[in-house]
């Protein structure tokens, strides 16, 4: 879908939308930002709240100034927020509490360079899981992660991997004073596997990730406990938290992770296919 310029949008496209005809007046007017309801600000990312129609509350993501060699890269192959938008797709199909993805699309502007846009329902009265352990009430204690666990082995029985999964991109809400539930958001280095990677090297450092971020933020917190609950055994517990002790996130590791599952996932879909089409499933 393209648009004819308009005041300072040059051009955008939308790769996918689950929104109802005539929603929106136009595409421009949904990525277009409401500083009121900024989220984040910052010169490359931008996060707003945005109502749609009459009454869909929803949170505009958008990645701008992109550099012109990633940008054409990502639009030949797959943008990034198409990335996470079909790993949100894939959580959601499946009963795994999180973002649920409404649109994505790309374009340019004059004052935001090439960008990418991703929006997903708002998640009403939550907040993310770092504000909730710092909060003077205290919404969120130890005994109750194990429910966030469950919710780490749902997504990556999913074939999921977050690639960035701290507690600022887990949200928190309460329901009717019940314990909080847990919901996962800001999918943006995730990689989909075509099966169950629980027991993988991918799970191992999305869940080293986790338990660096919770053991910085509560000491009281059991490791052990936790990673039982998620179901590793006791050996590979052991392994785990050894590692936990020198574990530090730097954008190196995070590059040469990134790199490496990204050859990973493509070689899984690859044999995946192959194991298909040898058994005659596809055509």
């Amino acid at each position: 879908m393209r648009m004819q310029p308009q005041h300072n949008l040059y051009r955008f496209s939308i790769g996918a939308s689950r929104f109802a005809s005539g929603s929106f007046h136009t595409e421009e007017s949904l990525i277009i930002p409401d500083t009121k309801a900024f989220i984040k600000s910052e010169k490359r990312t931008l996060v707003w709240r945005k109502t749609v129609g009459n009454s869909e509350a929803t949170v505009v993501k958008m990645y701008r100034h992109r550099g012109f060699v990633d940008w054409h890269r990502e639009r030949l192959f797959n943008f990034k927020v198409q990335r996470e938008y079909e790993a949100l797709h894939v959580l959601e199909s499946a009963g795994v509490p999180c973002s649920v993805p409404l649109l994505w699309g790309f374009g340019s502007a004059s004052e935001h360079g090439r960008f990418e846009i991703l929006v997903t329902r708002e998640i009403p009265a939550a907040v993310n899981l770092k504000e909730a352990f710092r909060a003077n009430t205290a919404s969120v204690v130890p005994d109750d992660l194990p429910a966030l666990f469950d919710v780490v082995r749902q997504m990556h029985q999913c074939g999921i991997y977050h690639g960035a999964l701290l507690p600022k991109n887990i949200l928190v809400t309460s329901v009717s004073q019940r314990r909080p539930t847990f919901c996962l958001v800001d999918l943006i280095r995730a990689l989909h596997f075509p099966a169950d990677i629980q027991r993988t090297v991918m799970a191992r450092y999305d869940l080293l990730s986790l338990m660096h971020g919770l053991t910085n933020l509560h000491p009281g917190i059991n490791c052990e406990t936790l990673l039982s609950h998620y179901g590793l055994g006791r050996t590979d517990t052991r392994e785990l938290l050894d590692r936990l002790v020198w574990y530090r996130s730097t954008r190196h590791l995070r590059n040469r992770l990134a790199f490496q599952f990204k050859i990973r996932a493509l070689g899984a879909r690859c044999c995946s296919r192959l194991s298909l089409r040898s058994r005659g499933k596809i055509v």
